[in-house]
């Protein structure tokens, strides 16, 4: 972005529709912000989906004989 003017976004829906906004507007400025916050929300959760894939492997091991052995 630091050597662009202009930022052109794809919808990636197959639609073949794009749009081509200027680089540093407040509108992107947003979208930026709001991509941020989603992202801090999904790392906020990642000690919990740790917890639940340990509690998981847990309760499979237990229930496979062979998973002991191993």
């Amino acid at each position: 972005m630091k050597y662009h003017t202009l930022l052109l976004t794809l919808t990636g829906d197959g639609s073949s529709r794009w749009t081509l906004s200027r680089v540093g507007t407040a509108e992107e400025r947003m979208g930026i912000d709001r991509e941020i916050i989603t992202l801090e929300n999904k790392l906020a959760e990642v000690v919990m989906w740790e917890r639940r894939v340990k509690e998981l492997d847990g309760l499979l091991t237990a229930q496979d004989p062979q998973a002991a052995k191993v």
